[in-house]
């Protein structure tokens, strides 16, 4: 972890803004890694989530299907159990 002060006690006014510049670019570049893992993430995770309702519209399906299916037989029983 980053040190917050300089790294030397008493130093020049040029030396200390060194070390502050070098500690924002240091952040910018970590901020900028960050966001960029980010937008990679979230596009992964878009992408799983339409995945899972496609999957999820397929499953609906097949259940009303398999619904329409259950009372076909049901019917075919209770005629053949007349």
């Amino acid at each position: 972890m980053a040190s917050s002060s300089p790294a030397r006690a008493g130093g020049s006014l040029e030396e200390d803004l060194a070390y502050y510049k070098a500690q924002y670019e240091q952040l910018e570049s970590e901020l900028q890694d960050f966001q960029q893992s980010s937008k990679e993430l979230e596009a992964e995770l878009e992408k799983d989530i339409e995945a899972s309702e496609k999957r999820e519209r397929q499953l609906k399906e097949k259940v009303e299907g398999l619904g329409y299916e259950v009372n076909e037989w049901q019917l075919l029983l209770m005629i053949l159990g007349d």
